[in-house]
């Protein structure tokens, strides 16, 4: 299990590789719920904690070492002062005051970046 939790690079190191596009976490959350569903398949008359020992040991199995992937794969943080402030914002007509009241209360609005 220390293994699988854990691996051998540290979280901290980045990988060579990019960051991960949207596609690869989607197929690789399907594969996972496919997988799952699997598991279950096979136990489907067993008690509580038979059900919870199977999802526990998929989810450590698979799902550790993807999370351990994905954060090595993370683009690095910036570290230069800034704020990204993301709103979720839908036909909202109060979102240019949103906007507009968050540059007038920072601090450093030359350091603010708003993602909608």
């Amino acid at each position: 299990v220390e293994e699988v939790l854990h691996g051998t690079k540290s979280i901290g190191e980045r990988s060579d590789s990019p960051p991960m596009t949207i596609e690869e976490i989607t197929a690789y959350f399907t594969e996972y719920l496919h997988r799952l569903n699997g598991e279950c398949s096979k136990i489907k008359k067993a008690a509580a904690d038979e059900i919870w020992t199977a999802y526990h040991d998929l989810t450590v199995k698979t799902l550790y070492p993807w999370d351990r992937d994905y954060l090595q794969r993370m683009p690095e943080r910036r570290d230069d002062g800034s704020i990204f402030l993301s709103l979720a914002t839908y036909r909202d007509e109060n979102c240019l005051n949103t906007i507009t009241w968050a540059y007038e209360k920072a601090k450093n609005p030359d350091k603010l970046y708003v993602g909608l």
